[in-house]
């Protein structure tokens, strides 16, 4: 994004276009798909008023993002005419990312977002403040939370996310687990850690800690040998929940198998962060080098988390007997996290293609054991490429709603939301219902009336919209005039109606657009 000292020295770029192009190019940075806009001044007498028209992706985060940059233009303008560096400015323009990227979806359900609007399925955002997504209209509509679809359960999805439940059910029937046992910090840590020890002798050192219903690798101990270790552990796990879950330590690759339907779809290996020796530069210097990867970020912005010298970098980098200041041989890996989860600075490789048979049927039927047709399973093996039934590997989790980045990053060309949208819209399936708009002078309610009823006659469950307002059949649930977009949301989102008939008065089609992408038939009466 361009300083607005670089605006500046284009005369010919009026303030509205700064603000109509920024405002396109930070919904582009959040992942949205949008490119038309312009400034219209022909609507007002005053050339100090101008009309800003903009594509966006859902009103609140549109909206949203115009007017964070109207107040982001002016506080540019202000540091490049003071400090006249474009670095503050790019700075600043940075943090306005990582607000509008805030309020937008997270990675996973912005991909789906587009795979729908490629594939011609209607979407809307249900609240600004969840990511919950409405996909098609009517009686076709599916609600989808990231990955987690409207076939998903809430009991699979509950089973999946307590650690012991699944532990127990997958190894009920015949799959290969961890050992494990399961403790409570009841407001003591100190017995809490106790326990955890006496679990961890009865199951054998090493052990693992962690939250027993945690996600994304937070509070995570592995590879624990000895009581002190576990204590420590234990500590950590209690900051995230007071369920704790120990269980034994099975050496291998962490690897993420994404099933849809039964079917293997993808396998990644994922990789703890860590960094790679050049015999030259030091551990710090090595991670401020790989910051600078535009793929990487915070949290759930990027692709790839940002590599961290915290407290627990320095507890992984002693194991190996390195500091930050220590500069390891060329092609040294160094780590600076014992979990190879993705939100904690991990990347990936794909192992599709080299996966052993077996290892995705077992996979499939832990999916399926717990009701899921969408799953992330989580399987620790020291060689993918041979069969679970032969090196000792364990299905360690199954994931309800399985983040897709160590896909996109093992290989980014996979495609892995086609299949999940064909889960949720099989091909040919239909996504809209049909629709009829009216509008013009005089004559709409009328005509809007008899065509809703004419459907209703021939077996319809119509939905319509007029200046009285919105019906489903003959039933009045909304009054009053709703024959603009609040009138077209309420009838579209009703899981009733198969067809619509939609009245829009002509001056606020003008201001407000229709409240949909395309109807079936329109009518124009009486001009």
């Amino acid at each position: 994004m361009n300083s607005a000292a670089a605006f500046q020295r284009d005369e010919s770029l009026r303030l509205g276009h700064v603000v109509v192009e920024t405002a396109l190019a930070l919904q582009r940075a959040a992942g949205a798909e949008v490119s038309y806009g312009a400034v219209d001044t022909e609507m007002d007498e005053s050339p100090a008023r101008q009309k800003l028209i903009y594509a966006h992706w859902g009103g609140e985060f549109g909206v949203g993002a115009g007017r964070i940059v109207i107040v982001a233009v002016i506080e540019l303008l202000k540091i490049s005419q003071q400090s006249g560096e474009a670095s503050v400015a790019t700075d600043y323009a940075r943090k306005l990312v990582s607000v509008i990227r805030a309020r937008w979806l997270d990675m996973s359900t912005a991909a789906l977002v587009r795979e729908a609007v490629k594939r011609g399925i209607p979407w809307r955002r249900i609240s600004p403040e969840a990511r919950f997504v409405q996909f098609g209209q009517g009686c076709h509509q599916k609600t989808i939370y990231e990955t987690v679809t409207h076939r998903t359960s809430s009991n699979s999805a509950w089973m999946s996310r307590n650690k012991a439940v699944t532990n127990r059910i997958l190894a009920e029937t015949g799959l290969p687990v961890a050992r494990q046992g399961t403790v409570k910090n009841q407001n003591n840590i100190a017995d809490a850690a106790k326990a955890a020890v006496n679990m961890a002798e009865k199951i054998g050192y090493p052990v693992v800690v962690k939250p027993l219903n945690g996600q994304e690798g937070r509070g995570v101990g592995v590879n624990l040998n000895d009581a002190a270790a576990v204590q420590k552990a234990v500590a950590e796990a209690a900051k995230f929940e007071n369920a704790i879950a120990v269980e034994s330590y099975i050496a291998g690759d962490d690897h993420r198998l994404l099933v849809v339907d039964g079917k293997l779809i993808a396998a990644a290996r994922r990789i703890p962060g860590h960094v790679v020796g050049d015999g030259t530069r030091s551990i710090s210097e090595l991670v401020a080098q790989a910051n600078l990867d535009p793929r990487r970020g915070v949290g759930f912005e990027t692709l790839m988390v940002r590599l961290e010298l915290d407290a627990q970098a320095e507890r992984t980098l002693a194991t190996q007997g390195l500091d930050a200041a220590s500069v390891p041989a060329t092609d040294q890996m160094v780590y600076l996290r014992t979990t190879a989860n993705i939100a904690t600075s991990g990347t990936a490789l794909d192992v599709t293609d080299s996966i052993h048979p077996d290892n995705p049927r077992a996979a499939v039927r832990a999916a399926t054991t717990l009701g899921l047709n969408v799953a992330g399973v989580d399987m620790l093996s020291p060689d993918i490429s041979r069969s679970f039934r032969e090196n000792g590997a364990v299905v360690l989790e199954v994931n309800s709603s399985p983040g897709l980045r160590p896909h996109w990053l093992g290989d980014e060309t996979r495609d892995v939301i086609g299949p999940i949208l064909d889960s949720i819209y099989p091909p040919g399936a239909p996504s809209r219902v049909p629709i009829a708009t009216v509008t013009g002078t005089n004559g709409k309610t009328t005509t809007t009336r008899m065509t809703a009823r004419i459907l209703e006659q021939a077996g319809h469950t119509v939905g319509f919209t007029s200046t009285d307002g919105a019906y489903i059949n003959r039933e009045r649930i909304v009054e009053g005039d709703v024959a603009g977009n609040r009138g077209a949301r309420v009838i579209l989102q009703n899981p009733e109606i198969d067809m619509a008939v939609l009245e829009r008065a002509r001056r606020r089609i003008i201001t407000s657009g229709l409240g949909f992408d395309w109807c079936d038939v329109g009518a124009v009466l009486d001009v």
